[in-house]
Order: structure tokens, then C-alpha cells, then sequence
């Protein structure tokens, strides 16, 4: 099968748009570099889809990710190497253990509280 979406310097916006089917809805979902895409569900449940990469814009699957113990997330935000999110009782939590042949990570470690919102850069600003 050949890439389903292509683009190029010359029509970086695509050719099409393709589905890429979930279990659940979605309440935050968030692309950072290399490939990453991070999800939460409209559950709280954590999700990071396995396998994206530019000659497989889809990736293979979802992998679910343990939210931080008795919490429940709202928001994500992915860079080059880090992975923020926001969770309903407004605390803000970094991924770690984030590795190129682990990059799902391996915990949660909790930053600060009283945050709406986070945005990471492609930098992995903050």
C-alpha cells in the first residue's frame, strides 16, 4: 500500500485527508516532532499512537498510557523530546523517560499546580 497522504515542499498541505479510527472520542490531541502524536480521551485516558512516521503518516496503533495515579488529564502538549499535560484538577505533569526507542516514556512527575493550559514549542519550550 502507498502512503494514503503525501506532501511535499511544493504542497505542503497534502493531497487528502485520511481517518485514523479511535475507540473513543477525543478531548486533546497534540503532534510534536519526530512523529509523536499524543492523545487524551474524553475519559481522561492517556493515548500515544505507535509507528508514525513520514512514509506512514497514519501509524499502526494506540497505545494506552497510564494517566498520573488518581488523576484525570485534559489537555496535552507534545515537542521535539517532552510531553506536557494538564490535568482536571489543573496540575501540570511531564513524561518522563522519553527515548527514541521508548517513546512512550515511563512516568509521570508532577511540575506545578494552578495551570489552564501548556503549550510546548518544537523546541521543547515550555
Amino acid at each position: 500500500m502507498g502512503r494514503p497522504v503525501t506532501s511535499n515542499s511544493l504542497k505542503p498541505q497534502g493531497n487528502s485527508w485520511l481517518h485514523v479510527g479511535t475507540d473513543q472520542p477525543f478531548k486533546s490531541i497534540c503532534i510534536g516532532g519526530g512523529h509523536q502524536v499524543w492523545a487524551i480521551a474524553r475519559d481522561g485516558a492517556v493515548f500515544y499512537r505507535g509507528s508514525v512516521s513520514a512514509h506512514n503518516p497514519a501509524g499502526e496503533c494506540w497505545y494506552h498510557i497510564p494517566a498520573p495515579p488518581k488523576q484525570t488529564l485534559r489537555q496535552v502538549s507534545v515537542g521535539r523530546t517532552s510531553v506536557y499535560a494538564v490535568d482536571e484538577n489543573s496540575n501540570l505533569w511531564y513524561r518522563e523517560g522519553l527515548t527514541p526507542s521508548y517513546p512512550q516514556g515511563s512516568a509521570w512527575e508532577l511540575i506545578s499546580s494552578n495551570v489552564c493550559k501548556v503549550s510546548v514549542g518544537p523546541l521543547d519550550q515550555v
